[in-house]
């Protein structure tokens, strides 16, 4: 069982007599909070996306200090 806090007002940071605890959280109820499978899928994609473009670099830049090294 999935227990949730929301706000029930558009402010940042909530006070906590706005908040309310979601014991059961349907798709309805994520589709209200703003969070899709599209919105999923992006976030899954970036974080994928930034640990791989990160690796590639390490990769890259350790490649030029060995090319350098060697020269």
């Amino acid at each position: 069982m999935a227990q949730v806090f929301i706000c029930q007002v558009s402010e940042s940071p909530c006070q906590l007599v706005n908040q309310v605890l979601l014991t059961d959280v349907t798709v309805e109820q994520l589709a209200e909070m703003g969070i899709s499978a599209a919105s999923l899928a992006q976030a899954t994609t970036l974080g994928f996306g930034l640990v791989f473009f990160l690796a590639v670099a390490g990769l890259v830049a350790g490649w030029i200090v060995r090319l350098i090294r060697t020269i």
